[in-house]
């Protein structure tokens, strides 16, 4: 699966982070970083908007394996 959609029960009821980007393929936390910021190829700069918000002050970070693209990371912004 690719994109945002909450996809379980468990996942519906989380709904306390107010930010969200998702990642996938990278698994060097800099790569990620720096595809996030910089925002290629992406018109809305949508993630870029999101890491440098400061109405943000805090962030979950999950990296999980994704059977397609190898990796998947997931950062809530708070």
């Amino acid at each position: 699966y690719v994109g945002h959609d909450r996809q379980s029960p468990d996942c519906e009821k989380k709904t306390h982070f107010m930010g969200e980007c998702c990642h996938y393929g990278d698994n060097v936390p800099l790569d990620v970083l720096m595809s996030l910021i910089i925002d290629q190829d992406v018109p809305s700069l949508g993630h870029r908007k999101i890491c440098f918000t400061p109405f943000y002050n805090k962030a979950g970070v999950s990296f999980q394996p994704h059977s397609t693209y190898g990796t998947n990371v997931v950062i809530d912004f708070y």
